[in-house]
């Protein structure tokens, strides 16, 4: 089946407004607020809330564009020449209540509210579908160096399917469900991440004088892009972590060598962005090639020691970072010599065994999150196309619609999708008594 007729998008919007920048400082009529910004979305639409900024707005623009649960905002000015303008993120309550301040869009970002003939998350994925599908590189109207989205054009043109308001929140909650567990698990991370920190700190505070370098407790592999020639996306050989670009997502794009590289990462190891911003870390989740931004980091014995070790040393690693034009890094010289405080090899040992356990559950939950983020990219243009009858999906039974994407199935409506079985080798299986939503 498909979805007809379809209607224009702007005319399902019930107000629009740009956002503002306010100062740093307050001033007459102002008020504080955080300030979501493009740079932000990927962050937020994860579950983490934390790092908006927060500034003063005069009171009159806060009044006219202070967020509520259930608004988009959409990014019309910025992009790169391979990223087009046109992110969005969905505003939760979860995000509103994180703040004690009003939540604002940037100025470079635009509010949209949607009237009650549309189910404004369903219009987010569906904004997340054409995003992913390319078409907002039609609305790009590059002015001095910035793309600028033409909003007002895209609202006459882009075609909304019209459904009905109970269809589309069916849409929704499917989609949502991914959602909901990858910001469930990011959460979790944060939580296990803080409590690996804190043990780690008791037992073996950096406020020490430190007694050794890393190279003294771990290998320090830097990594080197290799020429193009030498790998393709059908090739055989070793996933390519390319650096800070990627890694911020800290998935790795799935392009195998055709010939045998030479700078590894193994399963396990720490890696660490060696480029501004530099000390940026993440745990390897499987053996692969690394490029230039990165550097692995090594132990046979202490792994887990050692990630929590290079973890301590975030205020050491930043005097790497340029300021203003000047472009931070960090050599792999510099980074085998790293002063470390180290505690005696008992207290390593019992750190190493408290550590290992909660680093492996951040590890399985990284795993999760790409298995449902690939489900989710599966299913997006299929629910959005009506490929998929949503009629037939049963929504009543508690979280059945995510029991199919945490079991071993890997075909959902007759849809062949990426396989779930993410769990690591090391690790129970969590659903093995789930089963696909009858379809």
């Amino acid at each position: 089946m498909g979805f007809n007729p379809v209607i224009p998008v702007g005319n399902l919007v019930e107000y629009s407004r740009g956002g503002g920048w306010g100062k740093e400082t307050p001033f007459e009529g102002s008020s504080r607020v955080a300030i979501i910004r493009g740079a932000d979305f990927p962050s937020v639409a994860q579950g983490s809330y934390g790092g908006l900024p927060v500034r003063y707005e005069k009171d009159s623009k806060v009044n006219s564009v202070a967020l509520r649960a259930g608004d988009i905002v959409l990014e019309n000015s910025g992009g790169t020449d391979s990223r087009p303008t046109g992110r969005t993120v969905f505003v939760t309550n979860e995000l509103i209540d994180a703040y004690d301040c009003p939540v604002i869009p940037a100025s470079f970002c635009r509010l949209l509210r949607f009237d009650n003939r549309a189910n404004s998350e369903f219009v987010y994925y569906w904004l997340q579908e054409m995003y992913s599908a390319g078409r907002t590189w039609g609305y790009q109207n590059r002015s001095t160096g910035l793309s600028n989205f033409q909003y007002k054009v895209f609202a006459d043109s882009e075609l909304l399917p019209d459904l009905p308001i109970e269809v589309q929140s069916k849409i929704a909650s499917v989609l949502s469900a991914f959602e909901k567990k990858i910001r469930e698990n990011n959460r979790q991370n944060d939580y296990l991440a803080e409590l690996g920190d804190a043990l780690f700190n008791r037992e073996c505070p950096q406020s020490n004088e430190p007694n050794a370098i890393l190279s003294d407790i771990a290998q320090v592999t830097m990594g080197q892009s290799p020429s193009g020639s030498s790998y393709n996306e059908d090739g055989n050989g070793e996933v390519f972590y390319q650096g800070r670009a990627e890694f911020g997502a800290f998935f790795p794009r799935r392009r195998l060598f055709t010939t045998e590289p030479k700078r590894m990462a193994r399963e396990g190891d720490t890696l660490m962005s060696v480029r501004a911003p530099v000390g940026d870390l993440n745990i390897a989740n499987e053996d692969c090639c690394i490029g230039r931004g990165l550097a692995a980091i090594h132990s046979e014995n202490n792994q887990s020691f050692v990630h929590h070790l290079v973890r301590a040393q975030g205020r050491q690693l930043d005097t790497f970072n340029g300021d203003g034009t000047v472009f931070g890094s960090i050599n792999g010289k510099a980074l085998k010599k790293l002063p470390v405080y180290l505690p005696s090899s008992d207290v390593i040992a019992r750190l190493e065994s408290r550590l290992e356990p909660i680093d492996a559950l951040i590890r399985r939950n990284d795993d999760e999150m790409q298995a449902l983020e690939r489900m989710r990219d599966t299913l997006l243009p299929r629910l959005m196309s009506g490929e998929i009858d949503v009629s037939k999906v049963d929504l009543t039974q508690p979280n059945n619609h995510l029991a199919w994407c945490l079991s071993d199935h890997n075909t959902w409506c007759g849809i062949a999708l990426p396989s779930a079985n993410y769990l690591r080798r090391d690790s129970t299986t969590a659903a093995e008594s789930n089963t696909a939503p009858g379809c």
